[in-house]
């Protein structure tokens, strides 16, 4: 990977919630070509709830 090559997933400020409950508050990411993204974590870390919020953003068509 370069310093200068963009990724190929990108998100900035993935913020979800539950209701009036906060979950994630400005999660960022950047996955490059090539890379493999594994989130660990103990039960109710924000593992699925991460996950959820990429697709989300990807379905709607907004750039996350």
């Amino acid at each position: 990977m370069t310093a200068s090559s963009a990724p190929v997933v990108r998100a900035r400020g993935l913020t979800m919630a539950y209701g009036a409950v906060g979950i994630l508050h400005g999660v960022d990411l950047d996955v490059h070509r090539g890379e493999v993204l594994a989130l660990l974590g103990l039960i109710g870390a924000g593992r699925a709830t991460t996950s959820a919020g990429l697709r989300r953003a990807e379905q709607s068509g907004v750039p996350a």
